[in-house]
């Protein structure tokens, strides 16, 4: 199996924009099993990964607000 290093998404943008464009790349990559719970179709790659998606942005957001709170820092000393 060949691994395509061209399918990948930078994530530059706002919280709500990165959530959103996480998920849209997770639905282009991956399948999503067919899961009945009840009489209802469910997602399961859907459900997985909006977890996934919102600790990505929200792991990528306060990493960047850390380094800029030690830039600053290092800046006034």
């Amino acid at each position: 199996m060949w691994i395509r290093y061209d399918d990948r998404e930078l994530v530059r943008t706002n919280l709500i924009e990165s959530y959103d464009r996480i998920l849209a790349f997770v639905q282009k990559h991956l399948p999503d099993p067919f899961y009945l719970e009840g009489i209802e179709h469910r997602s399961l790659r859907d459900a997985i990964f909006r977890e996934v998606a919102s600790n990505i942005s929200l792991f990528i957001a306060n990493t960047q607000a850390a380094f800029r709170l030690g830039s600053l820092l290092n800046m006034v000393r």
